[in-house]
Formats: C-alpha cells, structure tokens, sequence
C-alpha cells in the first residue's frame, strides 16, 4: 500500500486512516508520517507546530511497538527531537553481543 497513491498527507485524519488501515506494514506507515511532517513543511508550519501534531500521533499509536522505528526515522530524517511518546531502541547490539564487548572493552 503506497500511502502516495491515494493521500496528499494534508490532514491528521488522512494519517489516522492510513495507519490505522496499514497493520503491520510498516513502510507505509513511515512513508504516510514522513509525508505528513513534509507538507506541514511545505505549508510553512513552524517546527514546534510539526512536533505538536507529530505527538498527537505517536501517542494515539504508540501501543503498536512495531511502528516506532516508522516514528523514530521520521523524526531522524528530518532533525525533529526525539518523542516523550516513542522509546529509543534498547540496543544495537545483540544481548550475545554486548558481554564480549564489555569483556574486550575491560581487558
């Protein structure tokens, strides 16, 4: 589902329908955030309106934990701060990973 094809990303209704229609695709859920903070740009929305509506729709969303990387790149590509709403990823690196590192940081 391309959100491009049939959205303009005008509205916080329009967001609210194609995420809530999107189940566990994530790309379209980025796409259709990413969009929407993209005309809010164009219409010249100042950066703490952006955040504002962006909040409104991570915290109407944010149970679906799947979604939160859609609503981290967002905000990464476009230098936005991050959510009080989206936690950042636990780790990187995989648990396996993380006593080898600690060992060889510690020898």
């Amino acid at each position: 589902m391309d959100p491009a094809g049939f959205f303009k990303g005008d509205t916080m209704m329009e967001v609210f329908t194609v995420l809530a229609n999107s189940g566990t695709d994530v790309k379209t859920v980025r796409d259709a955030v990413i969009l929407y903070i993209a005309r809010k740009k164009q219409k010249g929305r100042s950066e703490q309106h952006i955040q504002d509506k962006l909040l409104q729709l991570e915290d109407k969303f944010k149970h679906i934990e799947a979604w939160h990387s859609a609503f981290r790149d967002a905000r990464v590509l476009f230098q936005l701060p991050k959510s009080k709403h989206i936690p950042l990823p636990k780790s990187a690196i995989p648990k396996q990973h993380e006593s080898e590192l600690f060992r060889l940081a510690n020898s």
